[in-house]
């Protein structure tokens, strides 16, 4: 069993910059639209468990995003299974990071939550919510994209 728990460990320790790299314009594309929609707050995505030949690499992820605003992220994390002693210091983190060039993060898979602060972004989060919208059927098949007038960033 501590072996299993062990691989588990290993693959949950591995993945995280893979995916974020795969998805980064859909966690822009969410971290801008919960900035606008609700000012700053946590993105997190939620992941599906991988199969158990899992090759980050080669891997088509499942997962949800959703974005936490700030006033309700302190209970979120104490949910997820944060400890109390950190929730100060991410709370600050999340009142303190630039939304127009910074994302905080939260990568959940079977309940273990890790927490990341993306920073010196190459891409905006508004270039990414523009390039979402701009080639909207590549990341959201169903479902219609924002009318120009409901963007958040005019194109």
């Amino acid at each position: 069993m501590l072996r299993d728990h062990k691989e588990r460990q290993d693959i949950c320790h591995s993945w995280q910059p893979q995916f974020i790299r795969d998805n980064f314009l859909l966690i822009g594309y969410h971290a801008l639209r919960g900035v606008v929609t609700s000012g700053k707050g946590i993105t997190v995505c939620i992941v599906g468990q991988p199969a158990a030949d899992f090759k980050p690499s080669f891997h088509l992820w499942q997962f949800r995003t959703q974005f936490i605003a700030a006033e309700f992220a302190a209970p979120y994390l104490l949910e997820m299974g944060i400890s109390s002693r950190q929730i100060p210091s991410l709370m600050q983190a999340i009142a303190n990071y630039d939304a127009q060039q910074e994302i905080i993060l939260a990568m959940n898979i079977d309940q273990h939550i890790e927490i990341y602060c993306l920073q010196n972004l190459k891409i905006s989060p508004s270039e990414c919510y523009k390039q979402v919208c701009d080639r909207w059927d590549e990341f959201m098949p169903t479902g219609s994209p924002p009318e120009s007038s409901h963007r958040f960033i005019r194109t």
